[in-house]
Protein backbone atom coordinates (compact mmCIF):
# COMPACT_ATOMS: atom_id res chain seq x y z
CA UNK A 1 0.00 0.00 0.00
CA UNK A 2 2.94 2.27 0.68
CA UNK A 3 4.17 1.88 -2.89
CA UNK A 4 0.22 2.41 -4.41
CA UNK A 5 0.03 6.02 -2.14
CA UNK A 6 3.53 6.98 -3.77
CA UNK A 7 3.12 6.36 -7.17
CA UNK A 8 -0.79 6.31 -7.94
CA UNK A 9 -2.30 9.64 -9.09
CA UNK A 10 -4.01 10.94 -5.71
CA UNK A 11 -7.23 10.91 -7.84
CA UNK A 12 -6.83 7.45 -8.38
CA UNK A 13 -6.52 6.43 -4.42
CA UNK A 14 -9.82 8.89 -3.43
CA UNK A 15 -11.38 6.86 -6.19
CA UNK A 16 -10.78 3.15 -4.86
CA UNK A 17 -11.00 4.27 -1.53
CA UNK A 18 -14.56 5.69 -1.91
CA UNK A 19 -15.45 2.55 -3.87
CA UNK A 20 -14.15 0.39 -0.61
CA UNK A 21 -16.49 2.46 1.34
CA UNK A 22 -19.53 2.28 -0.15
CA UNK A 23 -19.17 -1.48 -1.25
CA UNK A 24 -17.84 -2.35 2.37
CA UNK A 25 -14.84 -3.96 0.97
CA UNK A 26 -13.12 -6.50 3.64
CA UNK A 27 -9.56 -5.13 4.04
CA UNK A 28 -7.68 -8.51 3.40
CA UNK A 29 -4.08 -8.58 4.72
CA UNK A 30 -3.77 -4.84 6.46
CA UNK A 31 -6.06 -2.15 7.85
CA UNK A 32 -4.83 -0.10 5.20
CA UNK A 33 -5.70 -2.34 2.21
CA UNK A 34 -7.90 -0.38 0.20
CA UNK A 35 -7.62 -2.84 -3.52
CA UNK A 36 -9.83 -5.38 -4.14
CA UNK A 37 -7.55 -9.05 -4.46
CA UNK A 38 -8.38 -9.06 -7.92
CA UNK A 39 -7.48 -6.11 -8.87
CA UNK A 40 -4.20 -4.88 -10.97
CA UNK A 41 -1.92 -2.00 -10.76
CA UNK A 42 1.32 -1.45 -13.09
CA UNK A 43 4.11 0.90 -11.53
CA UNK A 44 6.45 0.00 -14.69
CA UNK A 45 7.29 3.10 -16.76
CA UNK A 46 5.83 2.60 -20.76
CA UNK A 47 8.33 1.30 -22.87
CA UNK A 48 8.52 2.45 -26.91
CA UNK A 49 7.44 -0.01 -29.33
CA UNK A 50 10.75 0.37 -31.15
CA UNK A 51 12.65 -0.93 -28.07
CA UNK A 52 9.92 -3.81 -27.92
CA UNK A 53 10.92 -4.77 -31.75
CA UNK A 54 14.92 -4.15 -31.13
CA UNK A 55 14.87 -6.46 -27.92
CA UNK A 56 12.56 -8.67 -29.62
CA UNK A 57 15.21 -9.09 -32.80
CA UNK A 58 18.33 -9.65 -30.88
CA UNK A 59 16.47 -12.21 -28.65
CA UNK A 60 15.48 -14.19 -31.79
CA UNK A 61 19.23 -13.58 -33.22
CA UNK A 62 20.39 -14.90 -29.81
CA UNK A 63 18.59 -18.04 -30.12
CA UNK A 64 19.37 -18.87 -33.19
CA UNK A 65 23.00 -19.64 -32.12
Amino acid sequence: MELLKLFAPKKYIETVTLNAEVTNMPQVGSDENIITPAQQINLAPAVRQEECESRTKLSHKTNEK
